[in-house]
């Protein structure tokens, strides 16, 4: 492969020349170089990495629907290539224990060669690669490249994990939610009031029925969801019957 492949967003899993080996080498890009990476000096810098390659622009008919999406975690610019991808992205902004994300964040060569789509770092030291890739379409070339990808951070004490998306109404009601992703206006002042509403309201609808149910307490309401301090199965419809848990703390 070249520079080019990498620099045009080639994401097929392809054979390198030694099919069969089983030694995996890792290339990562700091301050803009491509380097492959000897594990024996440590872990790189996690929060430091760039994307290995360039996410491709979106084509007529293409597969793939590549764009980028402001992230709450990084304060930057997270890339995806295609809706599965941005539904996962659309997950890990939402967990509260990742603080870091990163793009297509390593090149890995083995049996073939790979770019896992995300890596996440969560609280406690934990760092995680990620593909987003659904049931109907992991193939055997797929697969050979999650092995290589399993074993490659297992051997560096990472971890690593397939997103094959949600049902249609948990990818609905994920839609919903990151619309509410960004804090509303007089959020801080009436959160813990909400917080003790929500604790004492068997459902969703008898929360936003208080007396309090203006716009923007109802605003407030679905970032308080959002951010998970308000909970509910979000594998079923949103209705006003939906039972609620409040998550958040009441005694501040």
């Amino acid at each position: 492969y070249t520079a080019k492949d990498l620099a045009m967003g080639e994401s097929s899993d392809l054979a390198i020349l030694e099919p069969g080996a089983r030694q995996v080498s890792w290339s990562v890009r700091l301050a803009g170089e491509l380097i492959r990476w000897d594990w024996s000096s440590g872990e790189p810098a996690v929060r430091d990495l760039e994307p290995v390659r360039r996410i491709p622009r979106g084509r007529f008919k293409s597969r793939g629907v590549p764009g980028r999406v402001a992230s709450g975690i990084t304060g930057g610019w997270v890339g995806f290539e295609s809706g599965l991808e941005y539904s996962l992205v659309r997950q890990l902004e939402r967990d509260r224990g990742i603080e870091w994300l990163v793009s297509q964040p390593v090149l890995l060569e083995g049996e073939r060669r790979h770019t896992p789509d995300y890596l996440e770092v969560r609280r406690g030291g934990v760092t995680r690669l990620w593909d987003a890739r659904p049931r109907a379409r992991r193939d055997e070339a797929f697969e050979v490249a999650a092995a290589l990808t399993r074993r490659a951070c297992a051997s560096v004490g990472w971890e690593y994990e397939v997103f094959e998306g949600l049902s249609e109404v948990e990818e609905l009601n994920s839609i919903w939610l990151y619309g509410h992703r960004r804090v509303p206006l007089g959020f801080d002042r009436m959160r813990h009031g909400i917080l003790c509403d929500a604790h004492n309201a068997p459902t969703l609808g008898a929360l936003l029925a208080t007396s309090r149910s203006r716009p923007e307490y109802v605003s407030a309401v679905w970032h308080l969801v959002w951010l998970g301090e308000i909970r509910f199965d979000l594998s079923q419809l949103i209705t006003e019957n939906v039972v609620i848990h409040c998550a958040g703390d009441v005694d501040g």
